[in-house]
């Protein structure tokens, strides 16, 4: 179990109120809940980008930090992310959102357009996602995840990322 914590600059909400966005390791809170509900985890907030899987969630959701509440964006990208890895790679499992009342027909074209970026963005990425949970106190937030971490494909896309930066230098 892999449980991480996002780091991001600070961002408007649809609510109109900023937030920033900032990780500097789990929340124990979380951290406590996934080892109970799951066993041993480990705690990748301090690993680069590449390996945490919050900051892919961020990075899918940013263009629509204006328009929608986070905790909404959040929970779409949870689903979409899963049902990519579910049509993709016939990998499936149970997981839990941080708004057990979504409407899921409210939010099914926004699913659908965060599906096609992940497609787009992290097509070979096969970690599924079996929590996530937003936490704001003030004008911070801080987004945890909780994944089944699949580090075969964490490192392959690590290698071809440093093979990509080193074929551009002279």
């Amino acid at each position: 179990m892999n449980p991480e914590k996002t780091k991001m600059s600070k961002k408007k909400r649809g609510s109109g109120r900023s937030k920033a966005i900032h990780g500097s390791g789990v929340m124990p809170e979380f951290k406590r809940h996934i080892e109970e509900t799951h066993g041993e985890a480990v705690d990748f907030s301090g690993a680069s980008d590449e390996m945490r899987l919050s900051h892919r969630i961020m990075q899918l959701i940013d263009p629509y930090m204006e328009a929608f509440d986070v905790i909404i964006l959040v929970d779409c990208v949870t689903i979409a992310w899963n049902e990519c890895l579910r049509e993709d790679f016939n990998i499936e499992g149970p997981f839990s959102l941080n708004n057990a009342l979504l409407n899921y027909a409210n939010y099914k074209d926004l699913i659908d357009i965060l599906k096609s970026r992940k497609r787009e963005m992290f097509s070979t990425n096969r970690r599924h996602i079996r929590e996530v949970k937003v936490y704001e106190k003030g004008d911070n937030i801080s987004v945890n995840v909780a994944s089944d971490f699949d580090m075969k494909t964490a490192f392959t896309e690590l290698a071809a990322r440093l093979e990509d930066v080193s074929q551009d230098e002279p």
